[in-house]
């Protein structure tokens, strides 16, 4: 992540300290709780991180091991790091208070699914770094300051993945407005090909169009509209969201 803020002049040196030691307090509360702490290289040329969760099986039990994988290298300052640390350690939090139903949805891999876990993960960080002492927006210099660049990194963050529930919404309404659209012009359609009959002129496939068959004429084409409306979308959450 690059970093969204800048230091206080006269904080620089005490704030970098800071950091350092908010940083070591997750990386303790991280091996507490028996997660691996692992180091890439490919992260590094990613500029990522990741909470990893492995389930081996044998003979005897189901053990799962727990891992954090972060930059080799990163350019990130101690409390940036911290702070994102405490969010991969958040992650391992909301999986395990999440039951098999609520696991299997967080790991579906759609967009909505993953911005979902994304935020409840960012929920529990602030959750760890307030617990610490981290963060706190109405705390001492050092710790407001550390809660403003939590707020602008999970932003950044989230920002990354979309918001998908607004999209949601934004194609509801969209699909409501296009479905009146089809009814209008299916409506449209039978009128012209009404007026078409009655003055004689032959229409391919209505030969038995009249005004006591109108209705039924606008509700098939109504219904084949609303048809190809809903393969469209479901083509496009599948393509779009995997």
């Amino acid at each position: 992540m690059n970093k969204p803020f800048n230091y206080y002049p006269f904080e620089k040196e005490s704030y970098k300290q800071y950091g350092k030691v908010s940083k070591e307090k997750v990386i303790q509360l991280i091996y507490k709780e028996g997660i691996s702490i692992k180091r890439s290289f490919e992260y590094s040329v990613k500029k990522t991180w990741a909470y990893q969760r492995i389930t081996v099986l044998n003979t005897h039990k189901v053990k799962i091991h727990h891992t954090i994988i972060i930059p080799t290298f990163t350019d990130d300052s101690d409390i940036e790091q911290a702070i994102t640390l405490a969010h991969e350690l958040g992650h391992y939090y909301v999986y395990q208070n999440a039951g098999n139903t609520k696991m299997s949805f967080l790991d579906a891999g759609f967009k909505i699914t993953t911005y979902i876990n994304e935020k409840l993960a960012w929920k529990k960080a602030k959750e760890i770094l307030e617990k610490e002492g981290i963060i706190k927006e109405n705390g001492n210099e050092l710790q407001h300051k550390a809660f403003q660049d939590f707020v602008l990194i999970k932003k950044k963050s989230l920002k990354s993945y979309g918001n998908p529930l607004v999209s949601f919404s934004s194609g509801i309404i969209n699909t409501v407005l296009m479905s009146f659209r089809y009814l209008f012009l299916s409506y449209l359609l039978v009128g012209i090909l009404f007026v078409f009959k009655s003055n004689n002129v032959p229409v391919p496939f209505f030969h038995d169009i009249s005004l006591e068959h109108f209705n039924s004429y606008v509700l098939a084409l109504f219904s084949l509209s609303l048809l190809g409306l809903a393969l469209r979308m479901f083509l496009g959450f599948i393509f779009k969201n995997k």
